[in-house]
């Protein structure tokens, strides 16, 4: 986890997809990608909602078990997706 500024505006970063997940979860706000390197990261607006879901995840708070997986499962899509296409595709071409 990470801080970054970019055009002037603070982001906060993660390579964590559950962590990433809980945030999306708590604040429904959606992360951009960032793909560095064969890694990929999820990048959201560093907000007060957003370190209170950091938080969350740091002190092992209680969430709700579906919408939670469903956030997971997104986002895991999504990177995998991601992971596809630095890779050449589904077919590896």
């Amino acid at each position: 986890m990470k801080m970054d500024k970019r055009n002037g505006e603070r982001e906060f970063v993660t390579e964590n997809l559950y962590l990433a997940s809980l945030i999306l979860f708590q604040t429904n706000i959606q992360p951009k990608f960032q793909i560095e390197n064969g890694w990929i990261s999820f990048i959201f607006p560093r907000t007060g909602e957003t370190l209170k879901a950091v938080e969350l995840f740091n002190n092992d708070g209680k969430v709700g078990v579906l919408k939670y997986g469903q956030a997971i499962k997104q986002l895991r899509s999504e990177l995998l997706v991601r992971k596809n296409m630095i890779n050449g595709g589904l077919n590896g071409k």
